[in-house]
């Protein structure tokens, strides 16, 4: 409460200052106050160039928290433009766009949804390259792979992020994962050496429960 007082005291005394509206969104966010903080962020480009790559990252967070799942790309994919070297730009277009492609199944061809699980995979991966030991990314690939129908790529995400951790002090939701995904690669012999699935298996997996906006995915940041 007191924070958002003073934002809004000094947005009172800077109005042209376009970060600073940006904090204070970010504040009024916070607090609940969905519909006043995504004022203020377009109140803040309003102010801005077109190239604040951090603005195009709280709008993109914004409209994925609230399911606006279209505007949340377009401002990912802008942030990624905006600043390419910036991890979390390409972790919010891989996780808008693996919803997208979720939104869309059954509405478009098959050829369709597998560019767009590539797409988002590809965008995980370039995230990782720029901060390879995320704690926040790597439960979103791991997901994506299972989503995918890879549990053997999931399993190895798993280790890998289980491994930045102490043992015995890894959170419930990475042993759980690492879990799952090793009893899925054990499964009706999953072997990538061994087998070779239809689009729908692999790519779309219609049967699995994984979503990138279920309850207990883990948030990006």
């Amino acid at each position: 409460m007191e924070a958002e007082k003073k934002f809004e005291e000094a947005v009172k005394l800077n109005k042209k200052d376009a970060e600073l509206r940006r904090h204070y969104a970010e504040a009024l966010w916070a607090r609940g106050k969905h519909r006043e903080a995504l004022e203020q962020l377009n109140e803040s480009a309003k102010r801005s160039d077109g190239t604040d790559g951090s603005l195009e990252i709280s709008f993109a967070e914004k409209y994925l928290s609230m399911g606006d799942i279209q505007t949340a790309y377009r401002h990912a994919d802008q942030a990624v433009r905006c600043n390419p070297k910036e991890f979390k730009a390409w972790a919010l277009r891989g996780k808008a766009t693996w919803c997208l492609a979720e939104q869309q199944l059954g509405q478009v061809s098959d050829e369709e949804t597998a560019k767009a699980f590539d797409q988002a995979r590809d965008d995980y991966y370039r995230a990782l390259s720029l901060s390879p030991n995320n704690r926040s990314v790597l439960p979103e690939l791991a997901m994506l792979q299972m989503r995918r129908n890879e549990p053997e790529y999931a399993l190895a995400t798993w280790q890998n992020l289980q491994e930045l951790y102490q043992p015995g002090t890894e959170p419930p939701d990475v042993l759980q994962g690492k879990a799952a995904a090793h009893l899925a690669a054990r499964s009706e012999g999953r072997g990538m050496k061994n087998e070779r699935r239809g689009v729908d298996d692999i790519i779309i997996g219609r049967s699995s429960t994984y979503s990138p906006l279920a309850p207990n995915s883990s948030p990006l940041f």
